[in-house]
């Protein structure tokens, strides 16, 4: 499995890298080999061994770890130790039948055992080349990156998790991983852990909580953490990716100050704006209740923009706001989209001027009157077209000639 005790790592294989990096060390193996072979094979003259019997291995091993040129002068060298000291008439090159067979047969199993270890030695590379791009790619990578055993325990970090946690990697492998969670979390955090690893699946960890992280140091910082399970033959492990949200949240923050000092001020003009229309209209009542009205619509929406950041409206929310007073009284269906600043700010003055004729001469002027608002979204292609309509119903409803209840729009 990737990033779990890396056979790149292994001492076996650096000192396979260094012979195959070395032309003398490449060449020299299989003499060795061959060399190690033939006294091996006189030792064991009286057992019931073949001539080429402890020749196999050296030509393998030179042939998987010096390449295709060192196993083919492992054979050719086994071939010729075996023809002069362990081929009947020994310490002769003469060959009889039988003797050639036997040696051809030797040399074709030999052939086709280097010709299979070369076949294994590209896939084995193509594999590790993989393994080393991913690896490169994860240590480069701006986000921490852990991966977790099913046990819990670290078995893989990369640089990033280095530096937002304070611990170098030998530090952290081996550990387990409640050692990044604050003490008031580990209990619940393990408990989760093992939940998540009997039906794991790619997702966020902890959606629509705050996560803490717990440095060396004992320092914590908020955290957003992605979960991936990876399946290997025998056993499972989870690849987390952690991101340091501090700035993030620091800025939001500020940008959620803004938003509320922005709002204060926005009421204090429009306190100030009220005020002067006050002294503008001191003796037309009408007049000025009827612009404090509107200007209160106003502010309104600005409250409700100011709530959502400044990024847009609820369309039911604002119908709702200026239909407050008769919550029970007024239906609204498909409004449920948003509407940018701009147009936030005149559906509020459209919907209060709506409601104010509705409450003075249509069904809201009754006890017994109600009020249907409906919106609908219309597609053709990739356009889309929204409309809304009202309705005025009062009860007893007026019937018409057909029969049918009787409605009239009052938008």
């Amino acid at each position: 499995m990737p990033f779990t005790g890396s056979s790149i790592e292994s001492r076996a294989f650096k000192a396979v890298r260094k012979i195959q990096d070395s032309v003398l060390a490449s060449y020299g193996l299989p003499l060795v080999a061959v060399a190690l072979a033939f006294f091996a094979r006189a030792a064991l003259n009286g057992a019931a061994f073949g001539p080429f019997a402890t020749y196999y291995p050296a030509i393998i091993i030179s042939a998987f770890v010096g390449g295709l040129a060192p196993g083919v002068l492992a054979l050719v060298l086994s071939s010729l130790a075996a023809w002069y000291r362990f081929l009947p008439s020994e310490w002769s090159l003469a060959l009889g039948k039988e003797q050639i067979i036997s040696l051809s047969i030797f040399a074709a199993i030999s052939a086709f055992g280097i010709v299979l270890v070369q076949v294994l030695n590209k896939a084995f590379a193509r594999v590790l080349k993989r393994e080393q791009q991913l690896r490169s790619l994860i240590e480069t990578a701006l986000n921490g990156v852990i991966v977790v055993d099913g046990k819990g325990t670290i078995s893989f970090v990369n640089a990033m998790a280095e530096k937002l946690f304070g611990y170098s990697r030998s530090e952290l492998v081996g550990q387990n991983i409640e050692v990044l969670v604050p003490d008031r979390f580990v209990k619940a955090h393990s408990a989760l852990r093992t939940s998540y690893m009997q039906s794991s699946q790619t997702r966020a960890m902890g959606v629509g909580r705050e996560l803490y992280a717990r440095r060396k140091d004992g320092s914590e910082f908020p955290v957003e953490v992605g979960l991936n399970p990876l399946h290997g033959e025998r056993r499972r492990a989870i690849l987390a990716t952690v991101v340091d949200i501090s700035e993030r949240k620091k800025l939001a923050e500020q940008q959620e100050l803004l938003f509320r000092e922005l709002h204060h001020r926005t009421q204090n003009l429009f306190a100030v704006v009220q005020s002067i229309a006050n002294r503008t209209f001191p003796d037309d009542i009408g007049q000025k209740e009827q612009f404090v009205n509107r200007l209160q619509a106003l502010a309104g929406a600005q409250t409700i923009l100011a709530g959502a950041g400044w990024k847009g409206a609820r369309l039911d929310q604002l119908l709702r706001a200026e239909l407050d007073a008769f919550t029970d009284r007024a239906v609204i269906t498909g409004c449920d989209i948003v509407v940018n600043p701009a147009a936030a700010q005149s559906f509020a003055l459209i919907a209060h001027e709506l409601a104010t004729n509705a409450s003075k001469y249509g069904a809201l002027s009754v006890l017994t009157g109600k009020i249907v608002v409906t919106g609908n979204v219309e597609l053709n292609g990739a356009a889309a077209r929204f409309t809304l309509a009202g309705w005025n119903r009062t009860a007893p409803r007026s019937r018409s000639p057909n029969g049918r209840d009787s409605a009239r729009p009052f938008w």
